[in-house]
Parts: C-alpha cells; structure tokens; sequence
C-alpha cells in the first residue's frame, strides 16, 4: 500500500512541492511527513507554518486513507490492477467538508500528519487527521468527509 500511496501523492504537483513524504500507508491508516522550507511559513517573524499548508496536508492525508479504504473494499478482479483502479477512484474522489482545528503555533524543524478512517459508507469515507510537529507536539486535529 505504501508504493499505491506514494504514486498517489506524487502526482499531485502542489504535494510534491510542499515535499510531502509517505512513512506508512493502510487501508486504516496514513502518516505522511515533510520538512519547513521558507515558502511554507506564515508567519516569518514568528517561523510559524502557513495555516493553509496544514490544512492542505491533512486534507489530502484524509483523502488519501479514504482511497485506501475504498480499495480494500473492491472486487478481486479490479484488485488485478490495484494501480490503475487507484487513479480512476482519485480522480472521483473529492472533499465535501474537512475541518481544522488549530490548537499550537506551526513551530518545528519537521510536521508529520496522520490520518485514520472513522466510517466508510456506499459513497461518503469520513476521516480525522492529526497534525504534529517532530518533536510530538499537536498543532493542529481535523475531521474530512469525501465522496466517491
């Protein structure tokens, strides 16, 4: 699932720009991580990370243990091409709604995100995400809701 979640990721341009990695990827769960850089930061007397970098990220960490968790679901047959399947249901899935809770400044020499499935249903996934810097402080939690 990792490799399927990082072709994911990789191909959406402002991901790649922002330099967010996979570390680990299941159909339960996702961390992704990355690395400030001056481009991202919001606040730059202060170095605090831009609030719409953190909401993009745990958005599309969101989405993507959404995607995940839809593919388990699918049939044997179109599990053939796990990969070609997992492209045609990116490009179906979209957010309806996805809060963010700002709860730490965006401080820290990296951030990692995780994500985790709370209900999957016929054609709505909700998701909640959490946002830390590394050394384990919680910035920022979410809740997304996507449709398929």
């Amino acid at each position: 699932m990792k490799g399927l979640a990082e072709a994911i990721f990789q191909s959406v341009p402002f991901l790649s720009w922002i330099g967010v990695e996979i570390v680990e990827a299941t159909p339960d769960h996702v961390i992704a991580a990355f690395k400030p850089r001056d481009e991202l930061i919001g606040n730059p007397h202060q170095q605090i990370l831009h609030g719409g970098i953190i909401s993009a990220v745990m958005d599309s960490v969101g989405g993507l243990v959404g995607i995940l968790k839809y593919l388990e679901t699918v049939s044997e047959e179109e599990k053939q091409d796990a990969y070609a399947e997992a492209f045609k249901r990116v490009t179906k899935f979209a957010t309806i709604d996805m809060r963010a809770d700002f709860l730490s400044p965006g401080r820290g020499t990296g951030f990692v995100c995780e994500g985790r499935i709370l209900r999957l249903g016929r054609h709505v996934v909700v998701s909640r995400m959490e946002f830390r810097n590394g050394e384990g402080t919680l910035i920022a939690v979410g809740t997304g809701t996507y449709n398929y």
